[in-house]
This record gives structure tokens, sequence and C-alpha cells, in this order.
């Protein structure tokens, strides 16, 4: 089974839906440090910075971090996203 991956984009997104503030660049510093090693690959021999992400990965470190993870990745995507109440199309009304 192929593990699911994410972008730096989506990966900052899900940092800040578990109100952890994150962008790029400190993302990056972080993966420079070391912070998010194994389930963070930054990938060799690109002309932009880019890396292999794995989404369990995330969730894992976010749950040793003590964080009940909300996963943006999860309820906005897909054949089965899962819309808040009152999203989605609107419904026509009588009259």
């Amino acid at each position: 089974m192929e593990r699911m991956t994410m972008t730096v984009t989506k990966c900052c997104e899900a940092f800040r839906a578990n109100r952890e503030p994150m962008s790029p660049n400190k993302f990056w510093n972080n993966v420079q440090r070391g912070e998010y090693e194994g389930w963070v690959i930054p990938r060799e021999g690109t002309k932009k910075r880019q890396a292999t992400i794995y989404v369990t990965g995330f969730i894992e470190y976010m749950h040793r971090r003590g964080y009940e993870v909300v996963r943006p990745f999860e309820t906005l995507t897909g054949p089965n996203a899962k819309r808040p109440a009152g999203a989605g199309t609107p419904t026509s009304q009588p009259g």
C-alpha cells in the first residue's frame, strides 16, 4: 500500500489548522535542523526546495507533541470529502 504524502503548502496548512503557526520558511528551517526527521524527506537535485512529506508522520509528530489532530487534507479533498454543515451547493428557496 502506498503511503499518503502532501506538499509543503498542504503541510503548512495542516500545521495552521492545528493552531501551530507555520510558513514555508519556518518549515524549511525546521527541516534543516532535523525537526521532522523520518517523515519529511528533502529531495536532492531539484532547482526548488522540495520534499516528500508523509501524512502519517505528520499525524504521529503532532500526537507526540500533545495535539488532537485536525486533518484538513482529509476533509477538503477526495471523492468522499466531508463538508461542514451548510457548505456546498446552495439549496433553492421556495417561493
